[in-house]
């Protein structure tokens, strides 16, 4: 539909709603749905990573494209590269063809419409891209608002701290995947449940623990969804009060996994915090390979 018949994403999603096709969550379609599969080369086959960087107690960058890692073959695909290019081709001239000015004037646009401007209204309108080239040219939906001259009246300070994590989340796990095949190990990683298999012997994960702080007794805490935990080993990175930098690294095995959420205090004592390192040099530790002749 979009690369044979020209139609735009927003058309599609409408196409599929109307049709009760869901996604494979059970969700409506939308335009950031449709921009998912069309972009997302697990489609054809590959598995591409190292989107960004990341060094332990550094900020994250984004790297180039010819940066990025690109694993080939590694899912059986279900579209064809050819049609998969042609739409990346698409794509990319669509974007280039539309300046800042005109994507805030669709903007302000909606705006006089709706009289706000919230990320799914902007995705449900059929004349303008999905919010997430928004936050692509203006960094976050707030900035763009604000040069649309709207001013949503609410402090989504704690929402963009959130995707801050979610995306060191990703870039920890990218750094662990690459120094773990530097030693000469091996990982699969699954795309869905972002957990990975390590030299086919164990599993891991990544999981980013935010820092809180309410005015009540024993206030100061880290908490980890226990759905966060389930694998054979979860690398728990604890965040720096101002959830800028990792603060420390808490290597748990899955015992630690429960039906509630893990909490973690300043001190949890030893049975946690024998747990507890400053780098993941222990990690890797565990993931080198050596010679025969080296371990004996």
């Amino acid at each position: 539909m979009f690369v044979e018949e020209k139609r735009a994403k927003a058309e599609i999603a409408r196409i599929l709603k109307e049709k009760d096709v869901r996604t494979e969550y059970g969700h409506v379609w939308d335009i950031n749905c449709i921009h998912n599969v069309l972009t997302n080369e697990k489609y054809i086959g590959n598995n591409v990573y190292y989107k960004t960087s990341f060094k332990l107690q550094k900020r994250f960058v984004r790297n180039p494209p010819e940066m990025w890692i690109r694993k080939t073959g590694v899912f059986e695909p279900i579209i064809a590269t050819e049609l998969f290019n042609q739409a990346q081709k698409i794509i990319s001239e669509r974007r280039r063809r539309f300046t800042d000015q005109e994507l805030l004037d669709d903007l302000r646009s909606l705006l006089k419409r709706e009289g706000r401007l919230t990320g799914p209204l902007i995705n449900k309108a059929d004349d303008m891209f999905g919010k997430n080239l928004y936050q692509k040219r203006f960094d976050t939906l707030v900035s763009a608002y604000k040069l649309a001259g709207y001013n949503p009246g609410k402090d989504f300070r704690y929402t963009a701290i959130n995707r801050q994590l979610r995306q060191l989340e990703s870039n920890i796990a990218a750094y662990v995947i690459d120094r773990i095949q530097q030693l000469g190990g091996t990982v699969v990683l699954d795309p869905v449940t972002e957990i990975m298999e390590i030299n086919s012997e164990f599993t891991a994960t990544v999981a980013v623990a935010r820092f809180r702080c309410w005015v009540k007794p024993r206030a100061v805490h880290w908490s980890i969804p226990t759905n966060r935990l389930k694998a054979d080993v979860a690398i728990v990175v604890r965040m720096d009060f101002e959830n800028r930098e990792p603060r420390d690294f808490y290597i748990l095995p899955r015992g630690y996994a429960t039906t509630k959420d893990l909490v973690l205090r300043e001190h949890n004592g030893m049975h946690i915090d024998a747990h507890r390192f400053s780098n993941l040099d222990s990690f890797f530790g565990m993931i080198r390979r050596v010679k025969a002749a080296e371990a004996t």
